[in-house]
Parts: C-alpha cells; sequence; structure tokens
C-alpha cells in the first residue's frame, strides 16, 4: 500500500466457517472457512461517496477431495471445493475495494474458479508469471505420497485496485510445503488514475 498501515486502521469482522466442509478428512480436525477485515482512513478520495475502506479476505480451502486418503495425484478437480470458493467469492460482492489472500489449494485448469465474474483479478495471472508456489524441490513437500507435478496453489487477488507487481518469494529457504506470493498494491496510482480520467472528462 501506499502509506504505513497503523493497527487501528484495521477492524477485524470476523471468521467465517465455510457451509461446504464435504470432501476433506482433514476437516473433521479444523473446519476451513475464512477470516474478513477491513482496511480503513486509506485517504482515497472518491467523488461518488464510494465506500473507500479495503475488505480483506484470508483463506484456507479443502486439500483433498471426497474419498482421495493420501496425497496421490494432487490436485484433484473438487466440486466441494469449488463451492467454498464460491462462498468465498460471493463475500466479496458489496465491498468496492477488496484483496483475497489464500491457499487455494487448486489450478486455473481445473475451472473451480469464478474471478471474473466478482470482478477480482488474480495477480499473478495479470504479470503472466507461471512460477509455481508447490514443488518437489521443496524440502517440507511429502514426497513419497504426491505425485510428480508442480503447481500454483496459491493466490492473491485484487478488485478495483492497481497491481505493480507479483512474485513467488521465500523458495530459497522455505518455512512451509507452500511457497509465499509477494504483490505490490498502489493505492496512490489508482487514486491519480481516477483523478486524470476526471480531468479528461471535464476536457471533453
Amino acid at each position: 500500500v501506499s502509506r504505513h498501515i497503523k493497527y487501528e486502521d484495521i477492524d477485524f469482522n470476523g471468521t467465517k466457517l465455510f457451509e461446504e466442509q464435504d470432501g476433506d478428512v482433514l476437516n473433521i480436525f479444523n473446519k476451513r472457512g475464512y477470516h474478513v477485515m477491513k482496511i480503513k482512513n486509506l485517504e482515497i478520495k472518491n467523488t461518488d461517496n464510494t465506500d473507500t475502506s479495503i475488505r480483506l479476505i484470508n483463506t484456507h480451502m479443502n486439500t483433498l477431495t471426497k474419498g482421495q486418503i493420501n496425497m496421490k495425484m494432487y490436485p484433484i478437480k473438487c466440486s466441494c471445493r469449488e463451492s467454498q470458493i464460491r462462498e468465498m467469492e460471493e463475500a466479496t460482492k458489496d465491498a468496492h475495494f477488496c484483496i483475497v489472500g489464500g491457499d487455494f489449494n487448486t489450478v486455473e485448469c481445473h475451472d473451480e474458479f469464478h474471478f471474473a465474474e466478482y470482478g477480482l483479478v488474480d495477480s499473478m495471472r495479470h504479470f503472466n508469471n507461471e512460477d509455481c508456489t508447490w514443488d518437489l524441490e521443496n524440502e517440507l513437500t511429502f514426497k513419497s505420497d504426491i505425485t510428480d507435478r508442480n503447481a500454483r496453489l496459491d493466490y492473491i487477488l485484487v478488485k478495483n485496485l492497481c497491481l505493480r507487481s507479483a512474485k513467488v518469494v521465500c523458495n530459497k529457504s522455505p518455512a512451509s510445503d507452500h511457497y509465499a506470493i509477494f504483490t505490490i498494491i498502489d493505492l496512490s496510482n489508482k487514486t491519480k488514475n481516477k483523478k486524470k480520467k476526471e480531468k479528461k472528462n471535464e476536457k471533453d
């Protein structure tokens, strides 16, 4: 973001458990869901009285699908996970500015996403970055039970915000079986773009 975010600028709106908890035996021990927060007082000036706070959503989707008891052939298309993704996407619907991030445990080719329908932009796809966040070179990956497929299972999405860059980080000294995605979002540029557009309209 374009300035330092203070603790008092953040409202924690709670944790929402997914209605769909089927399809993954791990959900018995720790149910899946998402956290919702709001960043306020960002000094983004809009002339149309739009709520300038940013909704933040962090999530972790199903790992396994129905009947799957190990990690072989992971990730597999999962209708239960698609329902979770849809529920999370619905949580962005009434927010003008939004950032979503987390471990989706799925890949683009499974067609479980509906990002465009909700105005969400995949930061890595926006820059045509095809780096993976989960692979066999990671020493924390359970190599004995999984496929030899590398994949990007993690996503940072934005809505009505200006992306400056997106890349995979922490892949040299990993702290998890997933690598991290680092995305720069320029709020000041979003404001400038809006002002330029308004000035252009005035001239026209």
